[in-house]
Order: C-alpha cells, then sequence, then structure tokens
C-alpha cells in the first residue's frame, strides 16, 4: 500500500490490479478506481513525488516481470514494461520523479527514465533477488536490500557499486 504525497488517495495491491481508494473523509467504501495491468502478482505500489503517477512492479511468477506506471488523474497506464523472467519488487522513486528504481530475482537493481521506459542503471552486486529500493534524498545514490540478506550502496550517475552499507565506517 501507498499514500499520495496529497493524502487524497490510497493505492493497495491486489491479485491482478491495484484498487485506489479515496483517503478524505467523504470517501466511500468501494474503490474509486481499478488499475488491471499484465501482472498476476503486485509486489509494490508507490505514488511518485508529486503524486501524479503510479509505479507498480509485479509480474508472473517464472515468466516475465513488469514495471507499469499510471496516470493517477486519468487512471490510465502510461507505460508497461516487461523486465526478466520473474516478478519485479520494491520500486522507488528518484526525489525529482524522474527514474524508478526496482529490484530483480536475477539478482541486480534496475532504474529506468519514467518518460521514456530507458534503463538507466544496472547493478549485478547482489548474489540473490533484490527485494527494496530507495534513492538518497538529493537522489546521488541508491539503497538496494536483498534476499542474501545485504544492504547495498549504488551511485546512480556512474552505476557504481559503492560498498555494503553495513561495512562502511
Amino acid at each position: 500500500l501507498d499514500y499520495s504525497p496529497d493524502g487524497r488517495w490510497l493505492a493497495v495491491a491486489g491479485f491482478h490490479e491495484v484498487l485506489l481508494h479515496r483517503a478524505d473523509a467523504e470517501a466511500e467504501a468501494a474503490p474509486a478506481a481499478r488499475l488491471i495491468g499484465m501482472s498476476a502478482r503486485i509486489a509494490s505500489v508507490r505514488f511518485s513525488p508529486d503524486g501524479g503517477k503510479l509505479a507498480v512492479t509485479g509480474g508472473s511468477p517464472a515468466r516475465r516481470g513488469e514495471v507499469q506506471i499510471w496516470d493517477v488523474d486519468t487512471q490510465t497506464l502510461e507505460l508497461s514494461l516487461p523486465v526478466t523472467y520473474d516478478t519485479v519488487y520494491g520500486g522507488s522513486w528518484s526525489p525529482d520523479g524522474k527514474l524508478l528504481a526496482f529490484g530483480c530475482t536475477d539478482n541486480t537493481v534496475r532504474a529506468i527514465d519514467v518518460a521514456t521506459g530507458e534503463q538507466v542503471l544496472f547493478q549485478g552486486a547482489h548474489s540473490d533477488w533484490v527485494l527494496s529500493t530507495t534513492f538518497s534524498t538529493d537522489g546521488t545514490h541508491l539503497v538496494s536490500v536483498g534476499r542474501d540478506m545485504t544492504a547495498k550502496l549504488i551511485e546512480v550517475a556512474t552505476e557504481r557499486f559503492v560498498d555494503n552499507v553495513t561495512s562502511i565506517t
């Protein structure tokens, strides 16, 4: 789940869909919208910093991963990007809302340009699935955590693995 930055929406992951609920006091119990993409499994939902877009990561296990970018106001799918051959996890927005990072079951961390879908970061420092990502507040670094029980620090501009976060002194 994720709340929009302005508090108007609550996005809830479901099976084959994301439910958008109005979060104000006058909201009805029923969802205001259903966002249905190709993915059977939804692993993460995250609103962009300005609240205008919703990133959805997921996929069909052992078949394909998918990153979706939705326009929240019009509830239209702007981007559906197939990625790897398994579910995609842990989507996170850069502070300026231009990049989306996510983890993959092929042990990689990736980031795309949201406007074009172009991959701008690829890092394979993990030895097991990457489950979550987050950008630094200035957007220059990315931290990822994986099933290998490590947290990795990556420099975004160079795609360089800096170090395991736990070993930095």
